[in-house]
């Protein structure tokens, strides 16, 4: 018997933010965060597993429990970022060469929903319709560069798999660095 779960489920880790449902482009609010970072020269959709295993390797080495999402680099240099969850302790959290923590603020972004596979060509199909939307209105403006979001672990068949595109925003009633 194949057990599919439910596209909805945690899966027994926390979120760290509310998902955007598939199919729908709304301006949100991230909290302020604590990352873990890893990165690598060249593309993200070529290096996601050695991402994964820096990053795996440093939450499995300190007792840090999983949570979702996690996000990956669409443009930029290979990039991959965990959020750590309420509840683990700011000690022994340090740089170790592959993984950096950091401390973000509270942040706007354009983030559009979507379904299916991890893949660049499905998260491109995402991202083209962000930027479409926000090409035609002026209450935003880009101030960061695209990044995907993906909630599920990677049992879940692709099918039932969730994903976002996000584009870091300002509003433009807002003065610099609001």
């Amino acid at each position: 018997m194949l057990f599919l779960a439910a596209p909805g489920e945690s899966h027994g880790v926390d979120k760290i933010y509310p998902r955007t449902p598939s199919g729908i482009i709304e301006i949100k609010t991230i909290p302020e965060s604590r990352i873990l970072v890893t990165e690598a020269d060249g593309s993200y959709f070529d290096k996601s597993n050695q991402l994964f295993g820096h990053l795996f390797d440093y939450i499995k080495g300190h007792n840090i429990p999983m949570s979702a999402p996690v996000e990956g680099s669409v443009d930029e240099e290979a990039r991959m970022v965990f959020y750590v969850g309420p509840g683990v302790e700011d000690e022994g959290l340090t740089d170790d060469g592959k993984v950096r923590v950091v401390r973000l603020p509270e942040r706007k972004v354009a983030a559009m929903g979507g379904r299916g596979s991890y893949k660049e060509k499905n998260v491109r199909k995402y991202l083209d319709k962000l930027q479409a939307h926000l090409a035609g209105q002026s209450q935003y403006e880009i101030i960061g560069p695209a990044y995907t979001v993906f909630w599920n672990p990677p049992f879940i068949p692709w099918f039932l798999r969730h994903l976002e595109v996000h584009i870091p925003v300002r509003s433009t009633q807002d003065g610099p660095g609001q």
